[in-house]
């Protein structure tokens, strides 16, 4: 039990772990939460994750989208829909960075470009990725 009082569920466990993944890339236990996510619930950890990153990013709360789509790009790497949310919510954070520094932008900026060139690797036929790289403007 929680100081509380409640009992820990664990989804709210699981959310923590994605959490912990999504946060740190190089967590040193990160292989071994996933391995536990995946067997606890199967496919249907990264279709909640998915789920929780997107409504947080519908809802301009776009930190919270990005730790959650980089749990998912853990999770799968060359998921399609990660990698997409991730590239976009990164963009968000630094075309919204009004009083943040130079680094603040230049990471997320580099962040939301590197992604979008990945998409184009592994998706070639996701026109999005060349449209925010800016092929389309040409046209």
């Amino acid at each position: 039990k929680m100081l509380s009082g409640s009992e820990l569920q664990i989804s709210d466990l699981s959310k923590a772990m994605l959490f912990v993944i999504g946060c740190d890339p190089a967590f040193p236990y990160a292989e071994h939460y996933k391995a536990f996510l995946i067997k606890a619930f199967g496919s249907k950890v990264l279709a909640n994750a998915l789920s929780d990153a997107s409504s947080a990013a519908e809802a301009g709360r776009f930190e919270e989208a990005c730790v959650g789509y980089r749990a998912c790009i853990a999770l799968n790497p060359e998921n399609l829909e990660a990698m997409h949310g991730y590239a976009r919510v990164c963009r968000e954070l630094y075309l919204d960075a009004e009083e943040q520094d130079e680094e603040f932008v230049g990471s997320f900026k580099a962040e939301s470009l590197e992604r979008f060139e990945q998409i184009t690797i592994l998706h070639p036929e996701f026109p999005d990725a060349y449209y925010y790289l800016g092929y389309g403007k040409n046209l």
